[in-house]
């Protein structure tokens, strides 16, 4: 008989205020990966409202949202900066 042994792959990660449920919480954030055949892809999801909120992106793609909201967020806190610079 052959010994089968198992190896351990995270899929899934959930974000959540501590006093959520990572399961259900509305609150709850989750990314995963997921492969429908094509290749892997990766996939946010929310649960307002006992809803599904969800986006995926292929990896390639998340670099580029990733690396676009880096900039947006670099802007937006210049711009801040800039007012208060101004203001005072």
């Amino acid at each position: 008989m052959n010994k089968q042994t198992f190896k351990v792959v995270p899929i899934k990660i959930a974000i959540c205020p501590e006093s959520e449920n990572p399961i259900f919480g509305e609150q709850t954030t989750t990314i995963s990966i997921d492969d429908e055949g094509a290749g892997p892809f990766i996939v946010i999801e929310q649960y307002p409202n006992h809803q599904t909120n969800k986006i995926s992106f292929d990896i390639k793609e998340l670099v580029v949202v990733m690396e676009e909201a880096t900039k947006l967020f670099d802007n937006y806190n210049e711009q801040i900066k800039d007012k208060k610079t101004e203001i005072s």
